[in-house]
């Protein structure tokens, strides 16, 4: 009976420790941001709702009208749904941890509470890293987590020995948000070589590649789904496309991403070569503790491989978001903690002080990236708000009422503010270059508390506004008396 209670308080304290640790890394998101789809979704959310039925995320798409027939918009109720996301990524990270150390406990292995807690913190890597915090540049993208979530449960299925149940939630995953079933296939593989003792062999060979497969096999399914639904004219709007680009295009294309990821971080770490550096200390103490045990080295090495294979998989075919490229970390951690799982001695101890460093620079960098992002945001609301005070002293003087807004860009015009440094992707993207309408309407609405649009979005080519109005004219700051000419009922905003 101690024991039975003993155990259900570890798991309790387990899944404190690990709810506090995401929240933690993303605490700095609390406030209300927002990024250019963001801006789409406010101020119709059916257009971004809907599009998750061209890209086969039938799940996503059900919860969100479901909400949305509620009268719940997710960028409205920002912090609800940012709870319910912390509430959904934490219980995906325990889920994942509990599949692992719980096979490791079966094992009967010993572990104290440093190694434990530290062991869960780094198979958690992936769920508090930088590139997983593009998720909170979009309130709208709650959804999403119980994806991540359901991917967790299928692994956790997997180590139970329940197939079916694993099959179910792998698929619930795929057709919620594609990615997450790679993070299934990197926590699958790392299960299955510690289930197999660490040792190569044909067997755990088979298995690797079969569960790797099956959830390679989950994004296929998915892939010939949208095309079917098309092809039935079930859904016009077109499915997510393939990279058409030569094998040798695509090979370079991921070999760029994986030198920023060891070299930088992506550009979201301030320490270069963290990642790479974390890699190398690794290897270096699997190699030092294991020196004759060459069974051991080959499988650490080559799973390590398999799961970064693993992580490219949707960048070489599709998208290289920071939301889909954040499995790389789930490579990272559980390349770590494979190597953690089999060091002794001293070894243990500094591997520990890399996992502890390693996890707090994450925590740190996120919240660069939540200041960076209130900055982005900041500036992007007081050049509307300077735009929109033009336009109303241009409507007091002549009369005149502003009807439409009809935007270019001059030749340099950059997706990011000057002084914002921590950005890749939509990270910390500058909103009024992408979406300069919608953010005039947002700023309205956030001003005036008006639920009514109060401009139209001119239908004039950006490169006919530009023409005719800016030739020939750049800028390196913002300048509204230069920037926006109102002519008529129409006003041209050229963003620098």
């Amino acid at each position: 009976m101690n024991n039975k209670r003993n155990y259900r308080s570890d798991i309790v304290t387990s899944y404190l420790l690990t709810f506090i640790l995401v929240v933690i890394a993303y605490q700095g998101f609390y406030r209300f941001g927002f990024e250019s789809d963001t801006m789409t979704h406010y101020l119709n959310p059916l257009i971004n709702i809907e599009s998750k039925l061209a890209y086969t995320r039938y799940i996503s798409y059900l919860v969100e009208i479901g909400l949305y027939k509620l009268g719940f918009i997710l960028p409205e109720h920002y912090r609800l749904s940012y709870i319910f996301f912390l509430f959904f990524t934490a219980t995906t990270a325990f889920i994942y941890q509990q599949a692992i150390i719980g096979r490791i406990r079966e094992q009967r292995v010993e572990m104290d509470l440093a190694w434990e807690y530290l062991g869960r913190f780094i198979l958690s890597l992936p769920l508090i890293s930088t590139l997983y915090s593009e998720y909170f540049m979009f309130p709208e993208c709650f959804a999403f987590s119980i994806g991540v979530l359901f991917s967790a449960i299928a692994v956790y299925m997997y180590s139970r020995k329940k197939y079916f149940g694993a099959v179910v939630f792998l698929l619930m995953a795929v057709f919620t948000y594609q990615v997450t079933v790679m993070l299934s296939a990197i926590y699958a593989l790392l299960f299955v070589v510690i289930d197999e003792g660490y040792a190569l062999t044909a067997r755990m060979f088979k298995r690797g590649l079969f569960t790797s497969l099956c959830c390679i096999m989950a994004g296929i399914i998915n892939l010939i789904t949208s095309r079917v639904v098309y092809r039935l004219r079930i859904i016009t709007d077109l499915p997510k496309t393939l990279r058409h680009e030569s094998l040798y295009e695509r090979l370079a294309h991921i070999l760029y991403i994986l030198k920023a990821f060891f070299f930088s971080g992506n550009g979201l770490l301030p320490v270069r070569f963290a990642n790479l550096l974390v890699i190398i200390i690794a290897i270096a103490l699997m190699v030092i503790c294991n020196i004759y045990e060459k069974p051991e080295i080959l499988t650490f090495l080559f799973a390590g491989f398999i799961m970064f294979c693993l992580a490219i998989v949707i960048p070489l075919i599709q998208a290289d978001t920071p939301r889909v490229i954040f499995v790389l970390y789930a490579a990272l951690g559980c390349f770590v903690f494979l190597s953690f799982a089999q060091l002794d001695g001293k070894a243990v101890a500094v591997m520990q002080g890399v996992i502890l460093c390693t996890v707090l620079l994450q925590i740190f960098s996120n919240q660069q990236i939540a200041v960076n992002h209130y900055i982005s945001n900041a500036e992007d609301i007081a050049c509307a708000r300077a735009v929109l005070s033009a336009i109303d002293e241009y409507e007091k003087t002549t009369g005149t009422t502003i009807q439409e807004i009809a935007a270019c860009e001059d030749s340099v015009s950059l997706n990011y503010f000057d002084d914002v440094y921590y950005t890749v992707g939509q990270i910390n993207e500058r909103v009024m270059h992408n979406v300069p309408y919608s953010l005039l309407e947002y700023v309205n609405k956030l001003d005036t508390g008006t639920t009514d649009l109060r401009f139209r979005k001119s239908k004039m080519d950006g490169i006919d506004v530009r023409e005719a109005y800016f030739a020939g004219k750049e800028w390196d700051s913002f300048n509204v008396y230069e920037q926006l000419i109102m002519d008529g009922n129409t006003a041209y905003w050229c963003i620098y």
